[in-house]
């Protein structure tokens, strides 16, 4: 009785996150990108980069980093459980490696998230030469921004220098980023068995 029950709750999680994704790709089909802002634009790419990770089962989340023109150096995704399980490959932590490989020797980078950092990440970016992050939702399953002033002294300094701030757009924004944190959850919980 329990592998029934287990078998039918792994594919009711399925067909909802699917659901929650399919729901996200209508939502950004159906946005007028001719009136979004430029920082809205470069969100809804990280949409169509979260909504890929989620397909092929990682967290849809996805993060990208900036010049001081606004211009995208990188684009990283969730990678945690495809192709293969993998605790670091992170959205933030993806963005970042990338953002180093190539042009590292930039200053004025700053990084933006459909999701708040997880905890790992925010002291991956408390070490980067990011000095602001941009994120779309909150993540009170998994954020660790708020935990910041736990952390211990050297990180706390570095902290002092990087400024981590919830972004305000349109409300067609968000609720594709509420849904993709949806779908993301379910995608957590099917991988961890949770």
């Amino acid at each position: 009785m329990l592998l029934r029950f287990t078998r039918y709750t792994y594919m009711k999680s399925c067909s909802r996150m699917s659901s929650l994704l399919n729901q996200a790709e209508q939502y950004l089909g159906n946005m007028d990108q001719d009136k979004l802002q430029p920082l809205e634009k470069t969100m809804v790419r990280l949409f169509h980069a979260s909504i890929a990770a989620g397909r092929v089962g990682n967290y849809s989340c996805a993060a990208a980093v900036l010049n001081s023109q606004d211009e995208i150096l990188s684009i990283g995704v969730n990678g945690s459980f495809h192709p293969y399980p993998s605790s670091i490959s992170h959205a933030e932590q993806n963005a970042l490696n990338e953002y180093e490989k190539k042009r590292s020797q930039e200053k004025d980078v700053y990084l933006i998230t459909t999701l708040a950092p997880c905890l790992m990440c925010t002291a991956r970016i408390l070490l980067s030469n990011v000095k602001k992050v941009l994120y779309l939702m909150d993540d009170p399953a998994g954020g660790g921004i708020q935990c910041v002033k736990g952390f211990p002294l050297n990180y706390r300094e570095l902290a002092k220098r990087t400024a981590f701030q919830k972004m305000t757009l349109s409300q067609s924004i968000y609720e594709v980023g509420k849904l993709l944190y949806e779908a993301g959850e379910e995608i957590w919980n099917q991988q961890l068995n949770l």
